[in-house]
């Protein structure tokens, strides 16, 4: 009976543990970028996966433009890794008199 009970508990715990782990593997929603968006949409986005980001019209992009979404084992929980470029506007240049 002893022996049943420490299986069923240690099942449970394990069971436990899984679920844990199965939440931990989601990334919370990209950042928004001001003047630009990302490729993600509205869909949960497991770790290993890279948003892309992209300027709108009239906006050049500054930075890499992906962020990937990484596991942490420590804080057992997943986050962005990457820095979130900036889109910055386009200047006209006067034409040379």
């Amino acid at each position: 009976m002893y022996d049943h009970l420490v299986c069923v508990f240690g099942c449970l715990v394990a069971l436990l543990c899984l679920l844990q782990v199965a939440d931990a593997t989601y990334c919370p929603p990209p950042p928004p970028m001001e003047h630009g968006r990302h490729n993600a949409g509205r869909q949960q986005l497991r770790v290993g996966y890279v948003v892309l980001y992209s300027c709108d019209a009239g906006y050049r992009q500054e930075g890499e433009g992906k962020i990937t979404c990484a596991y942490s084992g420590n804080q057992r929980s997943a986050y962005w890794t990457g820095y979130l470029p900036k889109c910055r506007r386009k200047t006209q240049l006067a034409p040379a008199a």
